[in-house]
């Protein structure tokens, strides 16, 4: 095996094919400060035991840092030995067996701001709705668009016009976080507001550009611009607006109106409906469709426990007895039959 599919760069060009900048920024900084880690200790990535990771997240507790910084660490490190494992660089068994049972910090629940249909409705009333003035109606345009779909900020900056199909009344936003392109039924209220939205926009740009959004010259306009000139006019008005409440309480009023927790973990695009209700609905309705849908996680805990055991059978077995090659063969067999079954399950999409 080649010692380059161990390296960070390595790591790094692989999740690029499917993740979004910030977020293989983010590994790269979490497992580059594990490789610091494990150089200060003379030790290789490439021999993976337990005691390395047990220390790793205690030196990072010891550091006394929050615990959802931690987890992220702790993820990170372990997205890189599941690349190890994908590439035949480690064993799967050695893999399931280091991050099985780490004992990991618990994270506080701290309340989040949530935009309610209310909330939006007052927000919305402080921006020009101005047809003659294309930044701010644009900004109008911005907050409307997070606040009818659930888009993240990044989404809506990028769209362009061709992404907009008036004839299905769907908006549809390619520079996901997931890479997946998402596309959602958008309101009449959302239909009749672009429409005047791109007939200005038609009327002022002067680059041709697709990109939806453009400044006060008429030209495309990048997420930091929209981001700062949104803010300035708050400042203005001595009003304070953060971007992603917009998409919690999209999520929330859903949940409100009994949409299924599955569909709204679609329609914000999330890999999991357990990220969409533990950090994005703020409503007393969701505990019993979270428990029913967490039914889907009873057979990864039931092959968890069955490959712990099976490999204290099998270790048992051989420092204990004779077994035959064929007793063993077995046993080896079934331990692999299982693992392979956990594996499916954790690539297959609830």
């Amino acid at each position: 095996m080649s010692n380059s599919i161990y390296t960070l760069e390595s790591f790094v060009n692989f999740i690029g094919v499917s993740l979004s900048r910030k977020s293989v920024k983010e590994y790269r900084h979490c497992v580059k400060s594990y490789f610091e880690f494990l150089k200060k200790k003379n030790k290789s990535p490439s021999s993976l035991i337990k005691t390395d990771i047990l220390e790793y997240v205690s030196f990072k507790k010891n550091k006394g840092l929050s615990s959802s910084f931690i987890k992220t660490n702790f993820w990170a490190v372990k997205k890189y030995y599941k690349y190890l494992v994908k590439h035949d660089a480690l064993d799967r068994l050695t893999f399931l067996d280091v991050f099985d049972d780490v004992d990991l910090p618990k994270i506080e629940f701290k309340s989040q701001k949530v935009y309610l249909k209310t909330n939006v409705e007052e927000i919305l009333t402080v921006f020009k709705k101005d047809t003659n003035d294309i930044v701010g109606f644009g900004n109008y345009i911005f907050l409307l668009i997070m606040a009818t779909t659930g888009a993240r900020r990044a989404e809506v900056s990028l769209l362009k016009v061709s992404d907009i199909d008036f004839a299905t009344s769907h908006i549809t936003f390619y520079n996901t976080k997931n890479k997946k392109p998402r596309s959602v039924k958008m309101s009449e209220y959302l239909v009749s507001n672009l429409l005047k939205y791109i007939d200005l926009r038609s009327k002022k740009s002067q680059d041709n550009s697709d990109y939806l959004f453009l400044d006060k010259k008429g030209y495309k306009v990048s997420i930091d611009a929209i981001d700062s000139r949104i803010r300035e006019y708050c400042k203005k008005r001595n009003i304070k607006i953060s971007f992603h409440p917009f998409r919690r309480g999209f999520a929330t009023e859903l949940a409100n109106a009994r949409v299924p927790i599955d569909k709204i973990s679609k329609i914000l695009g999330h890999s999991s409906i357990n990220v969409t209700s533990a950090h994005y609905i703020y409503s007393s309705d969701l505990d019993e469709a979270t428990l029913m849908y967490n039914i889907f996680d009873g057979n990864k805990i039931k092959l968890r426990d069955s490959i712990k055991n099976s490999k204290i059978i099998l270790r048992n077995e051989v420092q204990n007895t004779m077994p035959s090659q064929n007793d063993i063969l077995k046993m080896l067999t079934n331990l692999n039959d299982n693992v392979g079954s956990l594996k499916k399950l954790f690539e297959k999409p609830l």
